[in-house]
């Protein structure tokens, strides 16, 4: 076969690296990543670095990166199609059963993919000090954006020189550490295939508010819960001496999430960042307005940058933008 259709491309892409490389590699799995001796040049200290989640791999040593095709080609010196149709027999997939069936896997996939956000993954609690395995230093990056160091403490931010990563701990609604999160420090994560956050564990159902376990008695006594996107934005407003707040982990609100927002039994103030329409977030927090009080924070006047959370351009620009927020009428 001259050329490979797309779909047989992404077919041979997703073949588990990790099984595979493991006949050539002794791997040590550090984390949610694997590690080994890279079989493309001589060292002595690990440095070839393979990424489950976006299936590919990465040498700090000599630069060798791609996807298991790419390895394939490096390891065999096979052209492209030569790769493919080496994973093919090694996989025994037939290319013509893939090529004719594109939109019904495409939809069997989509069908799955529905199907499992209906399943409540049940959490996993974690020890109480799980977090004592990173290093407890200065987190420079999140310092210079305006995080304080009492907030990084209060909310146990650390560093994991492993996979030169930021992380700290996801904890439900009753202070169990339910995961660990973390932001990798890579500049250009995106050319290495890695993610900007990745969660170490399976975070299970959206059922919590990140910060809820500390912020509680402030939301009530303020009689007002302020709902974020991030982690970070809730830890940049506590710094802002900004308390009854939380944060939902996502651009939207689960079902779950709106019942536990009901349950504080005050109004809501909805801050979510910039690059959400107005329009959206008012579709998301429909099911609120029958209820509560739910108010929107949204830059009017063009104050915040593209992505910008509403805090994160300081203390006036957040009470600006607080005190201009609109109340959402059915």
């Amino acid at each position: 076969m001259d050329k490979f259709s797309d779909e047989v491309i992404d077919t041979v892409s997703k073949i588990d690296l990790v099984k595979y490389v493991s006949q050539y590699v002794t791997l040590e799995q550090k984390g949610v990543l694997y590690v080994g001796l890279c079989p493309f040049h001589k060292e002595d200290t690990p440095s070839f670095t393979i990424y489950p989640e976006t299936n590919s791999f990465y040498c700090w040593g000599c630069g060798a990166a791609g996807t298991i095709i790419d390895f394939v080609r490096r390891y065999y010196h096979y052209g492209f199609n030569a790769a493919i149709q080496y994973l093919l027999n090694y996989s025994n997939i037939d290319p013509n059963s893939i090529h004719e069936k594109p939109k019904i896997l495409a939809f069997l996939r989509k069908y799955v993919k529905k199907q499992k956000r209906k399943i409540l993954i049940p959490h996993v609690i974690l020890p109480d000090d799980i977090m004592n395995q990173y290093e407890q230093v200065p987190i420079f990056t999140w310092l210079a954006e305006g995080i304080t160091q009492d907030a990084i403490d209060k909310y146990q931010v650390r560093y994991n020189p492993e996979d030169n990563s930021i992380v700290f701990p996801i904890w439900d609604n009753n202070g169990n550490i339910i995961a660990i999160k973390r932001r990798t420090l890579y500049k250009n994560y995106k050319e290495l295939g890695i993610p900007k956050y990745q969660y170490y564990q399976k975070i299970g159902a959206l059922d919590f508010l990140y910060g809820l376990n500390f912020n509680r008695k402030y939301i009530e006594e303020k009689n007002e819960v302020i709902c974020y996107e991030s982690e970070k934005s809730v830890m940049k407003a506590d710094g802002f001496g900004i308390k009854n707040v939380i944060a939902v982990c996502t651009h939207d609100i689960s079902k779950q999430q709106i019942d536990e927002l009901l349950k504080l039994k005050t109004s809501i103030v909805i801050a979510f960042d910039k690059d959400i329409k107005f329009e959206q977030i008012r579709k998301i927090c429909k099911p609120l307005l029958y209820f509560t009080n739910v108010y929107i924070v949204y830059d009017r006047n063009e104050i915040l940058k593209d992505k910008d959370a509403p805090v994160d351009e300081g203390v006036e620009t957040w009470n600006k933008l607080y005190s201009e927020r609109r109340k959402l009428i059915e």
